[in-house]
């Protein structure tokens, strides 16, 4: 797909719950709402690590990248891919548990 970029990525450190997060820059120019904890929704946020492409700092990061698509069909594309690889690998565990339920309950009977 040739329309995705990946994004300049920004960590927070959350001052309340003292946990840190990472968003990418697309993220924050393009929310109408102030940046907030994922995990305590806090608003004492401060910036504190920004990167563009220096591979690098995705090591201090801890992540490899985050990007968007340009072409909104090619978003809807891609969401829809990944959605359907989750609920298969989802159905393929569900299924493995199944089979282990059932391998126990002939044991107790």
């Amino acid at each position: 797909m040739e329309s995705y970029v990946e994004d300049i990525l920004v960590k927070h450190h959350c001052h309340t719950c003292r946990n840190d997060f990472i968003l990418s820059e697309y993220q924050i120019e393009n929310s109408e709402k102030e940046i907030m904890c994922p995990y305590c929704h806090g608003i004492i946020v401060k910036t504190y690590i920004k990167c563009g492409d220096d591979s690098e700092i995705f090591d201090i990061l801890g992540c490899m990248s985050i990007g968007h698509h340009m072409d909104i069909e090619e978003e809807r594309i891609s969401y829809e891919r990944i959605w359907e690889k989750i609920i298969e690998l989802k159905i393929d565990n569900l299924e493995k548990e199944i089979e282990k339920l059932k391998r126990c309950k002939g044991k107790y009977r």
